[in-house]
């Protein structure tokens, strides 16, 4: 998978951490920096790209307005944007810094887990 582009990350977040589904409108208020113009090319982009989808079609005024859901999760985009190396190296750091054995050992449940699901 690619890396979002800036506007397209902010976009993909807007909609991430919504509870409802969003119109172009609703998201212009979230960040009034952004154009109108940008955000409704930027939306097109993750549409054809198959990163978001029409929710609903509803009216506001006298115009038709679309709502937009991710399709791509915030947790995948995450994990495919991070490199097996760097992603090693999160976790070292994460385990040097661990004060607590409690953490520790809910990675180590974690590991083991996935080792049993793994040699299933």
């Amino acid at each position: 998978m690619r890396l979002l582009t800036k506007r397209e990350l902010q976009m993909m977040t807007a909609l991430w951490h919504s509870e409802n589904s969003l119109s172009a409108k609703e998201i212009g208020e979230l960040d009034p920096e952004i154009s109108m113009n940008t955000i409704l090319a930027v939306l097109r982009k993750l549409l054809k790209s198959n990163l978001i989808k029409t929710d609903s079609v509803e009216m506001s005024g006298s115009t038709l307005m679309r709502k937009y859901v991710p399709i791509l999760q915030e947790e995948d985009y995450l994990t495919s944007a991070v490199s097996d190396k760097a992603l090693k190296k999160i976790v070292a750091q994460y385990i040097s810094e661990s004060d607590t054995n409690e953490d520790l050992n809910q990675l180590e449940i974690l590991i083991e887990q996935r080792k049993k699901d793994i040699n299933r």
